[in-house]
Protein backbone atom coordinates (compact mmCIF):
# COMPACT_ATOMS: atom_id res chain seq x y z
CA UNK A 1 0.00 0.00 0.00
CA UNK A 2 1.13 3.72 -1.12
CA UNK A 3 1.35 5.86 2.34
CA UNK A 4 1.93 8.96 0.42
CA UNK A 5 -1.98 9.48 -0.44
CA UNK A 6 -2.68 8.99 3.42
CA UNK A 7 0.83 11.38 4.46
CA UNK A 8 -0.93 14.08 1.90
CA UNK A 9 -4.35 14.28 3.02
CA UNK A 10 -3.53 14.17 6.43
CA UNK A 11 -0.97 17.09 6.24
CA UNK A 12 -3.66 18.98 3.88
CA UNK A 13 -6.30 18.34 7.02
CA UNK A 14 -4.07 19.73 9.34
CA UNK A 15 -3.03 22.23 7.49
CA UNK A 16 -7.03 23.55 6.54
CA UNK A 17 -8.36 22.60 10.39
CA UNK A 18 -5.86 25.15 11.71
CA UNK A 19 -6.65 27.62 9.15
CA UNK A 20 -10.29 27.40 9.52
CA UNK A 21 -10.06 27.26 13.44
CA UNK A 22 -7.78 30.31 13.08
CA UNK A 23 -10.03 32.55 11.49
CA UNK A 24 -13.67 31.13 12.68
CA UNK A 25 -14.07 34.30 14.97
CA UNK A 26 -13.51 36.43 11.81
CA UNK A 27 -16.47 34.00 9.87
CA UNK A 28 -18.84 34.35 13.24
CA UNK A 29 -18.15 38.20 13.53
CA UNK A 30 -20.67 40.49 12.08
CA UNK A 31 -17.77 41.20 9.15
CA UNK A 32 -19.53 38.44 7.31
CA UNK A 33 -23.45 38.17 6.41
CA UNK A 34 -23.17 34.01 6.82
CA UNK A 35 -25.92 32.19 4.58
CA UNK A 36 -28.83 31.68 6.51
CA UNK A 37 -28.53 27.74 5.65
CA UNK A 38 -25.08 27.75 7.42
CA UNK A 39 -25.29 24.50 9.65
CA UNK A 40 -23.45 24.62 12.99
CA UNK A 41 -20.11 24.47 13.32
CA UNK A 42 -19.61 20.79 14.63
CA UNK A 43 -21.19 19.72 11.32
CA UNK A 44 -18.19 21.06 9.37
CA UNK A 45 -15.58 18.78 11.86
CA UNK A 46 -18.15 15.63 11.26
CA UNK A 47 -18.49 15.74 8.27
CA UNK A 48 -14.64 16.53 7.08
CA UNK A 49 -13.27 14.29 9.09
CA UNK A 50 -15.68 11.48 7.09
CA UNK A 51 -14.71 13.35 3.77
CA UNK A 52 -10.70 12.88 3.94
CA UNK A 53 -11.09 9.91 5.30
CA UNK A 54 -12.86 8.71 2.26
CA UNK A 55 -11.13 10.70 -0.10
CA UNK A 56 -8.07 8.50 0.88
CA UNK A 57 -9.48 5.34 0.54
CA UNK A 58 -11.11 5.89 -2.40
CA UNK A 59 -7.27 6.92 -3.70
CA UNK A 60 -5.54 4.13 -2.32
CA UNK A 61 -7.92 1.43 -4.43
CA UNK A 62 -8.64 3.31 -7.20
CA UNK A 63 -4.74 4.38 -7.56
CA UNK A 64 -3.32 4.69 -11.63
CA UNK A 65 -1.25 7.53 -12.85
CA UNK A 66 -4.58 9.37 -14.17
CA UNK A 67 -6.32 9.32 -10.64
CA UNK A 68 -3.03 9.79 -8.73
CA UNK A 69 -3.30 13.33 -10.81
CA UNK A 70 -6.65 13.79 -10.17
CA UNK A 71 -6.84 13.21 -6.44
CA UNK A 72 -3.55 15.92 -5.89
CA UNK A 73 -5.42 18.15 -7.99
CA UNK A 74 -8.46 18.25 -6.02
CA UNK A 75 -6.44 17.60 -2.20
CA UNK A 76 -4.86 21.10 -3.84
CA UNK A 77 -7.76 22.78 -4.26
CA UNK A 78 -9.25 22.10 -1.76
CA UNK A 79 -5.99 23.20 0.60
CA UNK A 80 -6.40 26.34 -1.66
CA UNK A 81 -10.28 27.08 -1.07
CA UNK A 82 -9.62 26.82 2.77
CA UNK A 83 -7.06 29.08 2.21
CA UNK A 84 -8.36 31.89 0.16
CA UNK A 85 -11.96 31.99 1.71
CA UNK A 86 -10.62 31.35 5.41
CA UNK A 87 -7.10 32.46 5.76
CA UNK A 88 -7.26 35.64 2.39
CA UNK A 89 -11.21 36.08 3.31
CA UNK A 90 -11.46 36.64 -0.08
CA UNK A 91 -15.51 34.98 -0.88
CA UNK A 92 -15.52 36.22 -4.36
CA UNK A 93 -11.83 33.74 -5.53
CA UNK A 94 -12.98 31.62 -3.51
CA UNK A 95 -16.20 30.98 -5.45
CA UNK A 96 -13.84 30.02 -8.68
CA UNK A 97 -11.88 27.46 -6.71
CA UNK A 98 -14.83 25.72 -4.85
CA UNK A 99 -16.83 25.63 -8.35
CA UNK A 100 -13.55 24.15 -9.69
CA UNK A 101 -13.26 21.73 -7.47
CA UNK A 102 -16.84 20.74 -7.91
CA UNK A 103 -16.49 20.21 -11.28
CA UNK A 104 -13.13 17.71 -10.67
CA UNK A 105 -15.01 15.61 -8.21
CA UNK A 106 -17.63 15.08 -10.28
CA UNK A 107 -14.90 14.10 -12.91
CA UNK A 108 -13.70 11.79 -10.35
CA UNK A 109 -16.68 10.07 -9.69
CA UNK A 110 -16.97 9.48 -12.96
CA UNK A 111 -13.71 7.91 -13.32
CA UNK A 112 -14.83 5.40 -10.00
CA UNK A 113 -17.88 4.38 -12.02
CA UNK A 114 -16.04 3.89 -15.46
CA UNK A 115 -13.20 1.36 -13.53
CA UNK A 116 -16.46 -0.05 -11.82
CA UNK A 117 -15.30 0.83 -8.32
CA UNK A 118 -18.85 1.12 -7.05
CA UNK A 119 -17.96 2.05 -3.16
CA UNK A 120 -15.67 4.90 -4.97
CA UNK A 121 -18.43 6.29 -6.56
CA UNK A 122 -20.58 6.40 -4.01
CA UNK A 123 -17.97 8.54 -1.60
CA UNK A 124 -17.60 10.68 -4.60
CA UNK A 125 -20.90 11.31 -4.63
CA UNK A 126 -21.42 12.08 -1.43
CA UNK A 127 -18.01 14.25 -1.34
CA UNK A 128 -19.92 15.92 -4.46
CA UNK A 129 -23.36 16.11 -2.42
CA UNK A 130 -21.26 18.32 0.21
CA UNK A 131 -19.51 19.86 -2.24
CA UNK A 132 -22.62 21.26 -3.79
CA UNK A 133 -24.00 22.17 -0.67
CA UNK A 134 -20.72 24.24 0.14
CA UNK A 135 -20.85 25.69 -3.07
CA UNK A 136 -24.49 27.00 -1.96
CA UNK A 137 -23.16 28.20 1.50
CA UNK A 138 -19.93 29.54 -0.46
CA UNK A 139 -22.20 31.93 -3.00
CA UNK A 140 -24.42 33.36 -0.24
CA UNK A 141 -21.71 34.04 2.51
CA UNK A 142 -20.74 37.81 1.88
CA UNK A 143 -18.75 40.29 3.60
CA UNK A 144 -20.35 43.39 5.83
Amino acid sequence: MNPLPIIIVSIVAVINSMISSKNLKWFNSKEVIRSPHTPPGYVFGIVWTFIYIAFTYVWITSSNELGDNLFLISIFLNFLWVFVFFGQHEFNLSRYIILALLLVTIYQAGQQWYINNTVGTFIMLVYCSWLICATGLNFETKKR
